[in-house]
């Protein structure tokens, strides 16, 4: 009697494997963040708008406005360094985030006393600091950048006060001194903090939950995707606040000396009292 060999099934043979070296996992973040630039800009673009618009503008209202007097390049403003933003920014987040879950589990000792695992709060502090490095090292610059061109309106480049990321660069660090390209920097790093907190926090307990799958074991695409969706969200839903602060942090000018909002503080109270009718 002859036995049969079975052939090892996808999910078998990916469990019995090792996990992704931090290089992988740095290096797939970086090929995403590409992607991703590319496929959210038109939305992030919207967002920008909408934020210096004040309450009275609609997500549709501004992309009509902006199709019908800009055109469709319009909605890709600021690509360049969103992009360049994105994959820098998600290899310091990958490479931080494993840095400092090596720290709270060996230095910090928040560990599962029987399994030796981090503990939940562990994952969540880790990615909070995380996002707290990659908003000072990479995302309020690349958003300063971004948001001053987002904020034009209309594609003549002749009329543009900055006429792309590396002349928008050398006209604030000209104008406003080398400091302008982290305004905003507190509220970015708020929110970056608290939306990795949630990000790494809750992805792999809850991989856990759905589909009874360790952190680094493998599950198929979409179901990755499914709950990346819902950890992704956790954040952004919660922080929003933090994001219209850093815009308007980020966008206004200097005019004879003068700034409009001082600090995050000062941003909340103006907004409540004066801007928000």
């Amino acid at each position: 009697m002859t036995s049969k060999k079975m052939a090892p099934t996808r999910n078998s043979k990916s469990d019995g494997a090792a996990p992704p070296s931090k290089l992988l996992k740095t290096t797939g973040a970086m090929a995403g963040g590409v992607v991703e630039a590319c496929c959210l800009q038109p939305l992030d673009v919207i967002k920008t708008r909408l934020q210096l618009g004040g309450s009275h503008s609609s997500l549709r209202s501004v992309a009509v406005g902006m199709a019908r007097q800009e055109g469709f390049l319009a909605f890709y403003k600021g690509l360049t360094p969103f992009c360049t933003h994105l994959v820098t920014k998600y290899a310091v987040r990958w490479w931080f985030f494993e840095f400092y879950r090596e720290l709270c589990r060996s230095t910090l000792g928040m560990q599962d006393p029987e399994t030796g695992k981090l503990s939940l709060m562990g994952g969540g502090l880790a990615g909070f600091g995380a996002g707290v490095t990659e908003a000072v090292l990479i995302v309020t610059p690349f958003e300063v950048l971004k948001t001053r061109l987002q904020a034009q309106k209309g594609v003549d480049r002749a009329k543009l006060k900055y006429k792309g990321p590396i002349d928008a660069f050398r006209t604030i660090v000209k104008e406003e001194g080398a400091v302008a390209m982290w305004k905003g920097n507190t509220p970015t790093m708020f929110r970056q903090g608290w939306n990795q907190f949630f990000l790494f926090g809750t992805y792999g307990p809850m991989k856990m939950l759905f589909f009874g799958k360790e952190r680094d074991a493998y599950i198929e695409p979409m179901q990755s995707v499914a709950i990346g969706l819902v950890a992704g969200a956790l954040g952004p839903l919660t922080n929003n606040p933090f994001d219209v602060a850093k815009t308007r942090l980020m966008a206004q000018k200097v005019r004879h000396n003068i700034l409009i909002f001082r600090d995050y503080c000062n941003i909340c109270t103006l907004y409540c009292t004066k801007f928000h009718r």
